[in-house]
């Protein structure tokens, strides 16, 4: 996983193991003060 953030603006990508993991990601990157906004590129890895 990757994470690029910037004027407030975070862009996520890569593989993650599973959904729930992607949501964890996607939480914290949330709580993080100063983003406004998350594009999602992550990528659940099929089993």
């Amino acid at each position: 996983m990757s994470l690029f953030a910037r004027d407030g603006i975070a862009k996520v990508s890569g593989p993650v193991p599973s959904k729930v993991q992607h949501d964890i990601a996607l939480e914290t990157i949330r709580s993080v003060d100063g983003v406004r906004s998350i594009h999602d590129s992550l990528k659940v890895a099929a089993h």
